[in-house]
């Protein structure tokens, strides 16, 4: 999967990815891969706010405060 960011990324910026350094290549593509987790992410608000309050319960419970009013 990540080889077709690559393309992807070398396809849309065929003259400059000549004179790119190794690092600002692999920041790019970084960046790239998690410009598409996020839009991802934000296609499901729903979906995610149940996962995160899941999660807040579940760290919270062991606290102090949550098992005096879980």
């Amino acid at each position: 999967m990540h080889g077709y960011f690559i393309t992807t990324i070398l396809n849309k910026k065929k003259n400059y990815t000549s004179k790119m350094s190794f690092k600002t290549f692999f920041i790019q593509t970084l960046a790239y891969h998690y410009h598409l987790q996020m839009q991802r992410w934000s296609m499901q608000p729903i979906e995610n706010q149940k996962s995160t309050f899941r999660e807040l319960i579940r760290i919270g419970k062991n606290t102090t405060f949550g098992k005096d009013f879980h």
